[in-house]
């Protein structure tokens, strides 16, 4: 089962996981919820962290394909920050 088959909504999220998601859209501009490996640790350098999340990179059902993980909360930020959701 991966990420786009399980519920993962950003209300779902801990308040730490939340922030590092605005973090993201916010002050990043990420828009689409795949992330590259490599692209997800220098967003989580950027933000303070030594290494991408735990939460991520550690949840099979997050893997998309080698390399990419899936964070659909970002998408669901976006749906909420923007009112459709």
């Amino acid at each position: 089962m991966n990420a786009t088959t399980t519920t993962h909504s950003f209300t779902s999220l801990k308040p730490r996981q939340q922030a590092f998601v605005r973090f993201l859209v916010d002050d990043k501009g990420v828009t689409h919820p795949t992330i590259k490996r490599e692209d997800l640790q220098i967003l989580s350098t950027a933000y303070g962290l030594g290494s991408p999340p735990a939460w991520i990179v550690r949840d099979e059902s997050r893997r998309s394909k080698r390399a990419y993980y899936e964070i659909p909360e970002i998408a669901d930020y976006m749906s909420q920050r923007s009112g459709t959701a």
